[in-house]
């Protein structure tokens, strides 16, 4: 029992640590991408863009960082877990309490970097607009 609650909680750590990692590259990426969304933001105020199809664009620069690995890894993930339930040998309850668990944990993860994408967007908006009204 005691084995089994210790490899809960390290992997309970290990997806944390994770989910932090990504928060950080997240915010990297969109840092470093800065400068260019203001240019490109002041471009297409230029040419005479609206402004909500204009924040509207620089929300999918945001977004497809979330969207891209999500879509990617979301095949991974069912790959490896379909062969490892055919290698171990898996009951069927097993495998419908662990998918049960999955979800959960997974859709929690889901929700709070979907949030976390939401505030940089929010983010990125008001640095652009800022450059831009300065200007």
């Amino acid at each position: 029992v005691m084995e089994r609650l210790m490899e809960e909680i390290v992997s309970a750590f290990v997806l944390i640590v994770l989910m932090l990692i990504d928060m950080l590259m997240l915010y990297m990426k969109v840092e470093m991408e800065l400068p260019e969304m203001k240019l490109r933001y002041q471009f297409m105020k230029r040419i005479g863009m609206r402004r909500k199809e204009r924040l509207k664009a620089e929300s999918l620069e945001v977004s497809r960082f979330f969207w891209f690995p999500l879509l990617i890894t979301r095949p991974v993930i069912i790959f490896y877990s379909v062969v490892g339930f055919v290698l171990r040998h898996f009951s069927t309850k097993d495998i419908v309490h662990y998918m049960g668990g999955a979800l959960v944990v997974r859709g929690c993860c889901l929700f709070l970097q979907f949030l976390y994408m939401k505030w940089l967007q929010r983010k990125v908006r008001k640095k652009v607009e800022v450059f831009i009204d300065e200007r």
